[in-house]
């Protein structure tokens, strides 16, 4: 039985999923004004589409290490022995800010291979733009959307970079 099947299509539409593969005909069912999430699940577990904001994804699953990290190792194995070998693929929407390329590159020149933040030279070196080794990360945190000029911008080793971001 076929995808046709499952959603009651009709003769006269065999052809519409033709060539498709299974991830792809989800796709077409999922980005569809009518709503088969309640057929979905049925067709496979090759692709199960959910859709999640992004910084709710990272927060449930810092949540879930916590949760992890404060229970037993035995406990922990015995969760393991049911938990899924192949991961559950999810759609995930997030925003993103495109910066200006010259503010970013005038910030890791200006840095000349060296940490912003510890001073330390950059830890490795690129095979591509050599001299832009660091990170950058853009500063101002009382503003919902940071400006992207000189002033605002730091070139930090990748220690550096995730410590600004996690403390």
């Amino acid at each position: 039985m076929g995808i046709l099947h499952y959603i009651g299509l009709k003769k006269s539409s065999r052809q519409l999923f033709s060539g498709l593969s299974l991830d792809e005909a989800v796709r077409l069912l999922v980005s569809s004004p009518h709503d088969f999430s309640t057929l979905i699940p049925y067709l496979g577990d090759v692709f199960i589409p959910t859709q999640k904001d992004l910084e709710k994804l990272i927060s449930s699953e810092q949540e879930n290490i916590s949760r992890s990290l404060a229970d037993t190792s035995e406990k922990r194995r015995a969760r393991l022995k049911k938990t899924p070998v192949k991961p559950r693929r999810s759609r995930v929407y997030s925003y993103v800010y495109e910066r200006s390329a010259d503010v970013i590159t005038e910030a890791l020149l200006r840095a000349k291979g060296k940490c912003e933040g510890c001073g330390n030279n950059a830890p490795f070196e690129r095979k591509t733009n050599k001299p832009l080794t660091l990170n950058y990360i853009i500063l101002c945190r009382f503003q919902r959307v940071a400006l992207t000029h000189i002033d605002n911008v730091l070139a930090l080793s990748p220690n550096c970079h995730r410590e600004m971001h996690d403390g």
